[in-house]
């Protein structure tokens, strides 16, 4: 019984790998008290996955060196290319700075149409506060009003009048 991680160092593989080798080949897991998931991997199937491991690590390790190292390249090429890649960085730097001064300006009027959106709000909140006092007074004039007369009715109720 292992878990991933030390199914993992014992390989040599990633946790990744192991979960993805444990689900092919189905083995079984099973939950410890702990919580922690412990495999069932048989014993000749380990040993035979620790030995190609170490030949992947063997063969890996003898691989020879001039394959993998580059060719040597002049120094004058080595100073056009760098020369090339600082010209690029030059204009990608004119870029971005034509691109801050735009920003620059969008931030400008941003911050105008801030300065109108908050002049809008306060005009906003004074014509709320003027219509609520129009409103009060309204109402406390149409309190003040004398209650209508109820109008009279005709002697013939079923009549309708035209």
């Amino acid at each position: 019984m292992m878990t991933y991680l030390e199914l993992a160092e014992a390989l040599g593989r990633s946790e990744v790998a192991i979960r993805s080798l444990v689900a092919r080949r189905r083995w079984r897991r099973v939950r410890g008290n702990d919580g922690v998931i412990r495999l069932e991997v048989p014993a000749e199937t380990l040993e035979r996955l620790r030995q190609r491991s170490i030949e992947r690590r063997q063969s890996i390790n003898d691989a020879p060196t001039d394959t993998l190292a580059a060719p040597p390249i002049e120094d004058r090429s080595v100073v056009a290319l760098l020369q090339a890649r600082v010209a690029e960085l030059q204009e990608e730097l004119r870029e971005t700075r034509a691109t801050a001064a735009g920003l620059m300006t969008k931030a400008a009027r941003v911050e105008g149409l801030e300065v109108l959106v908050d002049e809008l709000r306060l005009s906003r909140d004074i014509t709320q506060e003027l219509l609520q006092t129009t409103r009060d007074q309204l109402r406390q004039a149409l309190a003040a009003l004398p209650a209508p007369a109820e109008r009279r009715r005709g002697w013939w109720p079923w009549r309708r009048t035209a």
